[in-house]
């Protein structure tokens, strides 16, 4: 599918013009959407910083504790989760090996990221089964802002294979230089863009007021900006 990075090289080398990268963009869009359509499925990218609470919403928004909340969150490898029954949990390696690894096995590798790193050293993703009706896979991104090499190439290559991109903005921390260069990115190539402005449970009743208001200012491109508390499961999750 269409990739964000020979958009943006046209349009800084002057091949294109900003109007042009921007129709461009738009017919990206649609051919994203088209092709979930044929297939059926929509595909949500989850974005934020390392800590943001990723994980956490994937959990709220299906309802069940399935995305590993921390030792996962120090790994490359992005998460996808699809609606399924299989007991197994398909690792997809660079080599591009595909390997079924028993639910158990899967889950113990998760809870031992530290102590055993060399097992995630090559892996890309992991592609997870839930019990779950919704028609779209959600795609928990590698956390920004932390040590790991390969995270924000990860999370690129990732959400630009998506349909549309969750933002998720701790209101503790508002975001990152990181986060803008991406979110740009994401912004000229026409990605739908929401913001779960998350941990608004930490913030009192005019705070939470004003950090809202100020993420609608800040990205007035996003076409939604929903406050919530994946902790409490409060909000849009």
């Amino acid at each position: 599918m269409f990739g964000l990075a020979p958009l943006r090289a046209a349009a800084q080398d002057g091949i294109l013009t900003d109007s042009e990268a921007d129709d461009v963009a738009s017919i990206a869009r649609r051919l994203r959407i088209a092709d979930s359509l044929a297939s059926g499925r929509i595909r949500v990218g989850i974005l934020g910083t390392f800590k943001a609470g990723k994980s956490s919403l994937i959990n709220a928004l299906l309802g069940a504790d399935v995305a590993a909340v921390d030792d996962l969150e120090l790994t490359a490898a992005c998460a996808v989760y699809s609606a399924g029954t299989d007991k197994v949990v398909l690792v997809e390696r660079e080599d591009g090996s595909l390997t079924d690894t028993p639910r158990d096995v899967f889950e113990h590798h998760s809870a031992a990221v530290r102590d055993d790193p060399e097992w995630w050293a090559d892996v890309v993703a992991v592609h997870v089964p839930v019990s779950s009706s919704h028609p779209f896979d959600l795609v928990d991104t590698p956390g920004l802002g932390a040590v790991t090499p390969g995270r924000s190439l990860r999370a690129r290559e990732a959400l630009c294979r998506c349909d549309g991109v969750v933002w998720v903005l701790g209101a503790d921390d508002l975001g990152g230089a990181e986060e803008g260069r991406l979110l740009d990115e994401l912004r000229r190539g026409g990605m739908p863009l929401v913001v779960a402005l998350n941990k608004i449970d930490l913030l009192d009743e005019d705070e939470q007021q004003e950090a809202t208001e100020w993420v609608a200012d800040t990205f007035p491109w996003a076409e939604h900006v929903l406050p919530t508390s994946a902790k409490t499961r409060d909000g849009g999750a």
